[in-house]
């Protein structure tokens, strides 16, 4: 990390995050926050998706599990797309879930990632939504989502053990705001 009163580059802080890299904590100022957002948008091409913090009738949540981690219905914003019909989409395909309604727009999450040697910066935006459907979800192979499934509140938070931190974000401002109501 550069020395004190410099602010760090995107290079640098990815070198920072390194595995073997050992770093008790890092400080980063609001005037230095602008700057280090402006290099890592120079740095990496943005994604944007779309997705859903979805409740049943029951107060249950819809959870995929990708890859072996739990997670919720998102995908990449289509050319042209309204953000919120995206959300929709990526839900209905992912897990064949119908009669969704938006609710509440939630604060967008953001993570950074390499694919193809390129780093990737994707916006994904979070909709609250409810439905009345009483089908089972069904997981999209193609998408290799093995599980789809309504959890409880109590099985969301053991759900948590094994999600990003991105995703367990999203759930906890569900849990906080009262969307998600304890039985």
């Amino acid at each position: 990390m550069p020395s004190k009163g410099i602010v760090p580059t995107f290079q640098e802080i990815i070198q920072c995050l390194k595995p073997d890299v050992k770093i008790n904590k890092i400080i980063i100022s609001d005037a230095e926050l602008r700057k280090i957002f402006d290099d890592v948008f120079r740095n990496c091409k943005l994604i944007k998706a779309a997705g859903g913090l979805v409740v049943n009738n029951k107060n249950q949540v819809l959870m995929i599990k990708r890859f072996g981690v739990w997670d919720l219905p998102k995908g990449k914003i289509e050319k042209n797309e309204r953000i919120y019909t995206a959300a929709i989409r990526e839900v209905e395909e992912e897990c064949s879930v119908k009669g969704l309604q938006i609710v509440k727009k939630l604060p967008p999450a953001y993570h950074v990632y390499t694919e193809k040697n390129q780093w990737i910066l994707k916006k994904t935006y979070w909709f609250l939504m409810k439905t009345n459907s009483k089908g089972t979800p069904v997981p999209q192979a193609k998408e290799h989502i093995t599980e789809a499934l309504w959890c409880s509140r109590q099985e969301v938070v053991q759900c948590l053990n094994n999600t990003y931190g991105n995703i367990r974000d999203v759930i906890c401002n569900g849990f906080a705001r009262g969307l998600i109501r304890p039985k």
